[in-house]
């Protein structure tokens, strides 16, 4: 039986429970996500959000700018034309006394090469991650260089609490 061309886009994208479980696990450091600062979501069947893997940075000694330059580069070197949405978190200073925190961020990857089809479906689809993990927003990328240690702090600054770098200069 054909299918029209746009029924995969109507439906709405889900999140299970399993997913939603394996963030939180992720989230809170629990095994086996403990030290994984990535976590890397795809839409799978045109239906479903998934978990397909997380990522650790190569040396937990490196910067937070070295640690997200890796993350720009294993996006370059495996996402080159597909999407995925990355959970991602980050040390930081905040506020007028700089004390550390760390900072959870959504990315939305949708590179400019992927088919019109893809960039809609993600574009279309991201508020249910969105929603279901609580963030109040995401942060839409599609050009890698766009990955960035300063750009992301800035857009994961709440309103009057501007965030800074916490690598040494």
């Amino acid at each position: 039986m054909a299918s029209s061309a746009g029924s995969s886009m109507n439906k709405a994208i889900a999140l299970d429970d399993a997913e939603y479980k394996k963030y939180q696990d992720w989230k809170l450091g629990r095994k086996p996500y403990k030290g994984h600062k990535f976590m890397f979501w795809e839409v799978k069947d045109d239906n479903a959000w998934v978990v397909t893997h997380t990522m650790k940075p190569e040396s937990e000694s490196k910067t937070q700018t070295d640690q997200i330059q890796d993350l720009q580069n294993y996006v370059s070197e495996n996402y080159e034309d597909k999407p995925c949405a990355i959970t991602f978190t980050v040390k930081a200073l905040e506020g007028a006394d700089s004390r550390k925190t760390e900072k959870l961020g959504l990315i939305i990857w949708v590179p400019e090469e992927c088919p019109a089809k893809v960039r809609f479906m993600y574009s279309t689809h991201q508020a249910k991650l969105i929603s279901k993990l609580s963030f109040g927003k995401a942060i839409t990328i599609d050009t890698a260089g766009e990955i960035d240690y300063a750009d992301l702090l800035t857009h994961l600054a709440v309103a009057g609490k501007k965030l800074a770098s916490v690598d040494k200069e």
